[in-house]
């Protein structure tokens, strides 16, 4: 019974959150976090978008987070396709081909 219960609200709270369409608009992001996508888009590691911002590593994770928490979306690879399939980021899609 007590089993049952809870791992079916497991399931509800996972397909919930699965059912929230990936993207918001980009107006929702910060000037820093664009340009810290840009950089996600080129192919930048954490250290390597630190040192070209000036800033630390844990912020960039923490600009990261925030994009993926803002986007809806799991991972750098997911948020790169989204930036380029949107638009998101200008031009990116001449700077891969």
């Amino acid at each position: 019974g007590t089993r049952s219960a809870l791992h079916g609200s497991g399931r509800s709270a996972v397909r919930r959150r699965r059912a929230t369409e990936p993207g918001l608009h980009s107006e929702a992001l910060t000037e820093r976090e664009i340009e810290v996508l840009r950089l996600i888009v080129q192919g930048a590691s954490n250290p390597e978008i630190a040192e070209q911002l000036c800033i630390t590593v844990n912020t960039v994770k923490s600009h990261v987070k925030n994009i993926l928490y803002k986007l809806r979306l799991e991972n750098r690879t997911q948020v790169a396709a989204y930036a380029m399939q949107t638009g998101l980021v200008p031009g990116s899609m001449s700077s891969i081909a």
